[in-house]
């Protein structure tokens, strides 16, 4: 087939009819024109829709035609046939798929479509090119990892794409071969592009989330997923995918339940066994899932995955020797792998091995740019060397992918290193508005607060903690930083009360009340609560040297 003579008006436009003045005709042909017009109204409805190609779109056609006389006229017969065969093709998961619709008596699409389903391209003759038959064909490589299928596929792909698309498959299938050929950037791209023409069409959306779970982009993956497992998580190779996803999210008791439930119908299932195995393993069940990789390589032989959380279960329990003798070997057949190649660097960080391990993430990160977890780890070591502008180049680039508290945390201790208070401010409101904090990310939100001398803010903050902790310790730490907050000596003093009434053993909360009471003119209440600072730090040098100098003053 010559694609360069593609034609770009698709073969149900064929049709053609007579138009008559009004003057020449009658009620009657009245009537016929008005049906012939609304036929021709109702199939070109139906061809745009096709050629959009979302699934909404393609269902809708369905139902249109059906309800439709247009639907039983030839054209009608072929639009109806070529939006079931996408479905089927391109939507399997969906309800709409089942429809069961007869090819067309004539013509080349029953052929074109019975092989694609088996991964064939057949020539067309120039007279049948069309969009249609041209995107049926492509649907091909849907069905094959054979690269001369893929790469045709592409070819006619290329021809039938636009710079400004208005259909969503030529731009999801290519974005799928790219997937196929690992060539992750620009098979992201697409699916993002795609997802643009129509979020409902879910193929594109696992496509994203797939690439981002490589990245190891786990949290920007799981809205996505989550959204999709509502609707076809009957699916398998769904279910798969989220599994994989809230695994990575560290969500291991849904995770568990899911898996558990699926290996109660299927027990046969080694995919789902290794999930398991792996769920274990993150959970620090090291025995169970050392017991359960035995069964599955009985079973199953080796995999990148088996191998992958034996080796994790080695670095656990400190035989580093082994795991690394394990990941080695996998490297070899598996080089590229991600996944192998961040744990195996962060071996060589965990070892001793720092320059190693940079030069060996440094070179993962050439080959898998948007890898988050080399990222991570150089932001790590970088932070171990107290390489601090290294360690924000990193951090930085990690925040474009995930800002979730933990790296946001690395980022507060990077740019107060760096002096860059700012910035650090930036994030730790970010932790407290957005994130999950915990009573350290108040401290520190707080401190900067008190550092900018904003006082307001930092006593709401303040009120908001104390009535939401259950820990008198904690309580008592915020009563004793929101009486740094007041100005007022009496506010100042009620607060320490509190602060150690809360907790007693409060040095800080203690000192101050000595303090507070040094600046009244109240020097024995200060020099007893300085006594009794100085029973709970005996070794204290500055209570010491404050106790002293009261004495002389007594």
């Amino acid at each position: 087939m010559n694609i360069k003579l593609l034609l770009i008006v698709p073969v149900i436009m064929g049709f053609t009819y007579c138009s008559t003045s009004p003057a020449d005709i009658g009620s009657t042909d009245t009537d016929i024109s008005y049906s012939v017009d609304h036929e021709a109204s109702v199939l070109e409805t139906a061809r745009v829709m096709v050629e959009d190609g979302s699934l909404s779109s393609l269902g809708q056609v369905i139902v249109l035609l059906e309800d439709e006389s247009a639907g039983n006229t030839e054209q009608g017969e072929v639009i109806k046939f070529v939006a079931a065969s996408l479905l089927q093709m391109v939507y399997p998961y969906s309800e709409a798929s089942n429809i069961q619709i007869s090819g067309p008596k004539s013509g080349m699409l029953t052929s074109i479509v019975e092989n694609a389903k088996k991964g064939i391209i057949i020539d067309i003759p120039n007279k049948d090119v069309s969009f249609f038959t041209l995107l049926l064909s492509s649907t091909a490589a849907l069905f094959t990892d054979s690269d001369a299928v893929i790469n045709r596929s592409l070819e006619i792909l290329d021809t039938i794409y636009t710079s400004e698309p208005v259909s969503f498959l030529p731009i999801y299938i290519r974005s799928y071969l790219f997937e196929k050929q690992k060539s992750f950037t620009k098979a992201l791209d697409g699916y993002y592009e795609a997802r643009k023409l129509d979020e409902k069409s879910y193929p594109a959306g696992m496509g994203i989330v797939r690439i981002l779970n490589r990245n190891e982009e786990y949290r920007k993956a799981f809205s996505l997923i989550d959204k999709i497992y509502e609707l076809y998580g009957d699916n398998t190779e769904v279910l798969y995918l989220y599994i994989d996803t809230l695994i990575g999210c560290n969500k291991l008791e849904k995770a568990f339940l899911l898996v558990s439930d699926s290996l109660a119908v299927n027990p046969d299932d080694m995919i789902m066994t290794i999930k398991y195995a792996d769920i274990l393993q993150k959970r620090g069940q090291n025995t169970q899932a050392l017991r359960m990789l035995k069964v599955i390589e009985s079973v199953a032989g080796q995999s990148k995955d088996s191998v992958r959380i034996h080796s994790s279960v080695l670095i656990d329990e400190k035989n580093y020797k082994q795991a690394a003798a394990l990941l080695v070997d996998a490297l070899e057949d598996y080089p590229n792998d991600p996944e192998l190649r961040v744990l195996y660097a962060g071996l060589l960080l965990l070892t001793g091995n720092e320059g190693e391990g940079r030069i060996y993430l440094e070179g993962n990160l050439e080959a898998n740019p948007d890898n988050l977890g080399s990222l991570v780890l150089l932001t790590k070591e970088a932070m171990s060397a107290e390489d601090w502008v290294r360690a924000a180049e990193f951090v930085e680039k990690v925040l474009e992918k995930d800002s979730s508290d933990p790296y946001l945390r690395y980022a507060m201790e990077i740019y107060q290193n760096l002096g860059n208070y700012s910035k650090v401010f930036n994030f730790s409101t970010r932790i407290i508005e957005e994130g999950q904090p915990l009573y350290s990310d108040y401290t520190a939100y707080i401190n900067l607060l008190l550092r900018e001398d904003n006082v307001k803010a930092s006593l709401k903050i303040i009120d908001r903690w104390i009535g939401a902790s259950s820990s008198p310790v904690e309580k008592s730490h915020f009563y004793y930083l929101k009486s740094i907050a007041q100005t007022d000596i009496a506010a100042k003093l009620d607060s320490l009360r509190q602060s150690l009434f809360e907790n007693l053993q409060n040095l800080d909360a203690i000192i101050a009340i000595a303090d507070a009471y040094y600046k009244l003119g109240e020097k024995r209440k200060s020099y007893r609560y300085l006594k009794q600072a100085l029973i709970i730090a005996p070794d204290n040098d500055y209570i010491r040297v404050r106790l002293r100098k009261l004495e002389r003053e007594l």
